[in-house]
């Protein structure tokens, strides 16, 4: 092996200069020089081997080769040639580049070769990037667009002399999900940012590499080495949503129904590992007046508070799923004895089971509009809106009555040979009655009247008057919006025509809807209801006007409550010798009424749900002949009936009394009269009575106050509600101040709490009997006016150890928890 000689470059260059000047004579040394060396920058060692050939040393010793360099900066190691093989080594300086002159001559000591000169080329190599990944990244779910600078740094994109290349960053992850706008790199700044997707949370690890524009010629490398970051978004508890639908439904029972309710968490279905989990959360529902039933909660939630039948307010737990469930099926019940606007709220509370954040979501409310008092047209088979005409009809030997029957027509024109032996109601247009019959003889318009003298009213005592106790605008707008609702109930029954005979076959105890075409209702010979005892059926008839003119339709089938055909897309209807045992709805209809024969049933109860307690006076007077009288029957047992009598003297032998509504309502009445209380009650108690006709309402009821006297041994405990105030820890209950002791004194020390609170603690003073409620600190923060509900049941017994029922308090907290 060639051994380097230990000259100095500077030695080296003065041989060189000398050789250069001494030309070669006959005893010279000689030698074949290689071609000129090309490698690549970082080669390292590098060897050319027997670069040098044909050595003739002419005689001479001490032989050598003299190599000279003039950048010897590219080279850690300089370059040489080897005597006895004649390669040519070097080593390359780190990351140097560039072109290198070498001279080389043979010197003995006899002389010197000719001097020759080659060319060493290191071609540029890229070295790959550098850079140093940043700290793991922490943000919250929701928190939009985020930066953290100098998140990268460190970057290089190699040694000085690759200094003005570009560099840029590329991130992947392998969460991308999480982001709506994903992460990059500034090369400049080393800033990292990004947006996070809304509603997401969970871990993403980043993929971080730096590359430069300097290529991968040569083997280049113009890319870092990946480098690893983790971005971590932090869970945050999302509201829960609450919706009610639009759109409130009311069945022919009058009972309203509100279809396509929901709710959602999206904490349920979105972030790392949230899809598809079970989290129990709350809903409440509440109404001002009336109660609420969810027919289709069994199974699905669990109640808190109330059992889902016709409760004002009630509190569920369930997954999302199952309250969507239970809320999709609302049904309202309105009060009889109220009116007016309805409210019923739905609030979500999913308890901040996941990710920091508050647990209650923007609750929802829907409006309703119910006891609408029709006042004396109460009962009806046909309401008409705008304009009719009848011509020679009768209807059960009468065109409108308080019976079978009523004829109610907002406003008509001419009516020739009018026959009426009870009310007939008109409103917004002229009454012209001609060679007709009005029996028992109330007229009752509301703008003017023309009475033809052929017109002959058989109760002279009872003339025609001017006066309208009915609110029509407020019918007209309540008829049109059932007689829609009632057109968007899906069909429960089956529907077939065949030689004329449209056969409608339901199985619905209650309510049994059908769907017939226009073109279908009117070519039917006879009208088939095939319906189960006591139930009611809805006809609701597509299309438009209802002209044929003759109806060949007769109603047949089982024992029934009633039937409504509801014309709700007929503007114009043609009556003309018809046998129609049923009732007819059509709010938007001009109804002209000819050679007509309506023989009406029970039909008057398919619409009948107005309140008509607000009104006052029937115009036929008051039903009850005395006041009923009531008293306990004294017999000492838990459960004691009123005793009462009651005249009354009927229209008819089908006219009954009905008493309902009862205060309070632990009290029970049963058809035969008898009132049964269900629970101890010490004070008045208020009956409503009303009168009926041919089992439709008449328009009055009457009430009676009776006094009732405790009887019976328990003690009976009565329901408390109490308010804690915003910023109250605790509250003190006295629960038996509304509750009654029987022969023997209450016990104080025997109250006991039997079940709840679920949202904070009670204690007994059983010195006192009453109750403190501790406020739980899961409720420290809520909203300053937001309103929780929670509640305790407990009992009581009396000095001789009879116990109450159990009894319950709800606890209505408002607003924050002060914690100082």
């Amino acid at each position: 092996m060639f051994e380097t000689q230990p000259f100095s470059v500077g030695a080296l260059a003065l041989l060189a200069s000398l050789a250069v000047t001494a030309p070669a004579n006959a005893q010279d040394p000689s030698f074949t020089a290689g071609p000129d060396i090309g490698s690549l920058e970082d080669v390292g060692n590098f060897t050319a081997t027997a670069w040098a050939q044909d050595v003739d040393l002419q005689g001479g010793t001490n032989a050598r080769f003299d190599v000279v360099v003039d950048d010897a900066s590219l080279f850690s190691l300089v370059p040489a040639v080897d005597l006895g093989s004649g390669s040519l080594t070097f080593a390359s300086a780190a990351d140097a580049n560039g072109i290198a002159n070498l001279t080389v001559q043979l010197v003995t000591d006899q002389g010197q070769s000719a001097v020759t000169s080659v060319s060493v080329t290191l071609s540029a190599v890229n070295d790959e990037p550098t850079f140093t990944a940043g700290a793991a990244i922490s943000v919250n779910e929701d928190s939009g667009a985020g930066l953290l600078a100098g998140w990268a740094t460190a970057m290089s994109a190699g040694p000085s002399d690759e200094a003005g290349q570009a560099m840029s960053f590329s991130v992947a992850t392998d969460n991308p999900g999480l982001f709506s706008v994903p992460p990059t790199v500034d090369a400049a700044s080393g800033d990292i940012s990004f947006t996070v997707a809304p509603d997401q949370h969970g871990t993403a690890n980043l993929f971080v590499v730096l590359s430069d524009d300097g290529g991968v010629a040569n083997g280049g490398d113009d890319t870092s080495q990946p480098d690893s970051g983790v971005a971590t978004l932090l869970p945050i508890n999302d509201g829960p949503l609450a919706g009610l639908a639009d759109g409130w439904v009311i069945d022919s029972l009058g009972v309203y129904h509100l279809y396509g309710n929901g709710v959602d968490d999206v904490d349920t279905r979105e972030g790392d590992g949230a899809s598809g989990m079970t989290m129990i959360m709350e809903a409440s529902l509440a109404c001002n007046e009336g109660t609420m039933s969810l027919p289709d909660s069994a199974g699905v939630v669990n109640f808190l508070i109330g059992d889902g039948v016709n409760d004002a307010f009630m509190t569920m737990e369930g997954t999302v799923s199952g309250i969507s469930t239970a809320l999709g099926h609302l049904v309202y019940n309105e009060d009889p004895g109220s009116g007016g606007g309805v409210v019923v709220s739905l609030t979500m509370d999913d308890r901040g089971n996941f990710g920091s954040g508050g647990p209650i979501g923007a609750g929802d409310s829907s409006s309703l509009s119910v006891g609408t008092a029709l006042g004396a047209a109460t009962p009806f088979d046909i309401f008409g809106i705008k304009q009719a005409k009848v011509w020679y009809s009768q209807v059960d030997g009468r065109i409108a009555g308080g019976g079978p029957v009523r004829l109610n027509q907002f406003s008509m024109a001419t009516n020739p040979n009018l026959v009426s032996t009870d009310d007939v109601v008109v409103s917004g247009a002229v009454l012209r009655a001609f060679n007709g019959i009005v029996g028992h003889g109330n007229a009752v318009y509301c703008t003017t009247h023309k009475v033809d003298n052929s017109v002959t009213f058989l109760d002279s005592s009872q003339a025609p008057r001017q006066g309208c106790p009915i609110d029509f605008f407020a019918a007209k707008r309540d008829l049109q919006n059932r007689s829609r609702g009632w057109g968007l109930l899906p069909p429960t029954g089956t529907t077939t025509m065949m030689n004329g005979v449209l056969t409608l076959v339901g199985g619905d105890p209650s309510l049994n809807v059908f769907a017939v075409t226009n073109a279908d209702f009117q070519a039917a010979r006879m009208l088939d209801v095939q319906t189960p005892p006591g139930s009611y059926a809805l006809i609701n008839v597509d299309g438009g006007a209802l002209t044929k003119g003759i109806w060949g339709v007769r109603i047949t089938g089982a024992t029934r409550r009633g039937v409504l055909v509801n014309a709700h897309q007929s503007t114009f209807v043609h009556l003309k010798n018809v046998n129609f045992d049923a009732s007819l709805l059509a709010p938007d209809a001009v109804v002209l009424l000819s050679e007509l024969y309506m023989a009406g049933n029970t039909a008057a109860k398919n619409i009948q749900t107005w309140n008509v307690s607000t009104l006052g006076e029937n115009l036929a007077g008051a039903p009850f002949d005395n006041p009923p009288e009531a008293g306990w029957d004294g017999d000492g047992t838990g459960l004691d009936a009123y005793d009462y009598t009651l005249s009354w003297t009927p229209n008819s032998s089908i006219e009954q009394i009905d008493v309902t509504r009862p205060t309070p309502s632990t009290l029970e009445v049963s058809v035969d009269g008898s009132v049964v209380s269900t629970q101890r009650y010490d004070g008045l108690s208020r009956l409503v009575f009303v009168g009926r006709s041919d089992f439709s309402a008449l328009n009055i009821d009457a009430s009676v106050t009776l006094p009732v006297e405790l009887s019976g041994l328990a003690p009976v405990g009565y329901d408390d509600r109490v308010e804690m105030a915003s910023g109250a820890k605790s509250l003190v209950v006295d629960v038996l101040a509304n509750d009654l002791a029987g022969p023997a004194a209450l016990d104080p020390s025997s109250v006991a709490v039997i079940s709840g609170p679920r949202l904070g603690t009670v204690s007994v003073d059983p010195a006192t009997g009453w109750v403190t409620y501790q406020r739980s600190s899961k409720l420290r923060n809520p909203a300053s006016d937001s309103v929780v509900l929670d509640s305790f049941t407990y009992v009581v017994s009396d000095v001789s150890g009879n116990q109450s029922t159990p009894t319950r308090v709800l606890v209505t907290c408002i607003g924050s928890l002060d914690e100082r």
